[in-house]
């Protein structure tokens, strides 16, 4: 399997990029999908900026979106795996995973 961390500027850019590399959209509810991959849309991102903030007594961290918009595809497809390659990330701790 290979596991694709992906990030665009947006939602449209991650769509078109998608569709470029193979990926169909189902006309009636607009999901995407490919024969040969699973995709996981996370969207936006929120990451602890340091800050917390008091919640009904509770101290909570404050959160900020993180620039982007962002998916995971699971492949056995190389050609897909290089058609996505420009949109590829490496993060050291991801925010979803495959299980």
């Amino acid at each position: 399997m290979i596991d694709l961390y992906l990030k665009a500027g947006s939602k449209s850019a991650m769509t078109t990029a998608l569709k470029a590399a193979g990926f169909s959209q189902d006309p009636d509810g607009g999901a995407l999908y490919h024969p040969a991959a699973a995709l996981d849309v996370i969207g936006t991102i929120y990451a602890p900026t340091g800050e917390t903030t008091m919640v009904e007594g509770e101290q909570v961290p404050v959160t900020a979106p993180v620039p982007g918009y962002h998916a995971n595809v699971r492949t056995t497809s190389e050609a897909l795996a290089t058609a996505l390659d420009a949109l590829r990330l490496y993060p050291d701790t991801p925010v979803r995973v495959w299980a």
